[in-house]
């Protein structure tokens, strides 16, 4: 099989250009041919956990949810993190320090809520 210029590969790696690269001759570096997606390692997924959300858990989630975080029912605990230090930057009160007295007081009622849904969604069954 002949080498294919390195230049080459990242251009597929990078943005799947067709073509040759314009760098292909002046990089002169050169890389044995990609191997073909049956050769490519997939990494087995993981299962997520099977929740069974109580009456307070749901109503939590959809706090999280009417908030505009992106968690699904069988969350993993690391996107339940992700999602609450997303929402906490957006609705703390600190980070609005140029909003009136109305607009700081709506902040932090809304961040107060979302911090008793992650410690309920926390808990376990």
């Amino acid at each position: 099989m002949p080498a294919v210029p390195f230049a080459d590969v990242l251009d597929r790696l990078i943005d799947a250009g067709p073509g040759p690269s314009t760098t292909a001759a002046t990089a002169s570096i050169f890389t044995p041919p990609l191997l073909g997606p049956s050769h490519v390692y997939r990494f087995p997924k993981t299962a997520r956990p099977r929740r069974r959300l109580s009456s307070a858990q749901r109503a939590a989630l959809d706090t999280f949810r009417l908030a505009g975080a992106s968690l699904v029912d069988d969350y993993l605990l690391s996107e339940l993190k992700s999602a609450f230090r997303t929402l906490a930057r957006q609705l703390h009160p600190d980070m609005h320090p140029e909003a009136g007295d109305f607009k700081r007081h709506r902040l932090a009622t809304e961040f107060a809520s979302i911090r008793d849904a992650y410690d309920a969604l926390l808990k376990e069954g």
